[in-house]
Formats: structure tokens, sequence, C-alpha cells
């Protein structure tokens, strides 16, 4: 479900003919890096005691 938004652009872009600015680029780099940056799962720490 995250990857919707590229799915639509890159639609866009071969179906209309849609151009995007360098700042909506921009945005989207963003916004794929954030989606594969929450899908790395981080390295198990130790437990504080209660």
């Amino acid at each position: 479900m995250s990857m919707e938004a590229v799915f639509a652009v890159i639609a866009g872009a071969l179906l209309l003919s849609e151009r995007m600015s360098a700042r909506e680029l921009t945005g989207c780099v963003i916004m794929f890096a954030a989606i594969v940056l929450v899908q790395i799962p981080l390295p198990a720490g130790k437990k504080a005691d209660r």
C-alpha cells in the first residue's frame, strides 16, 4: 500500500505524458527513502531492568 503513490506517478507519466517539477521529484525521493528506511529492521538492544 505504501507503493501506491509510486505506481500512480509511473502510470501518469506513461499513460498521460505528465511531467514532474524538480520540487515534486525531490518530494518523491524523500518519500521513497522514508518508505525504504521504515522497512529496515533495527538491531535488538538490551532491555532495561525495572
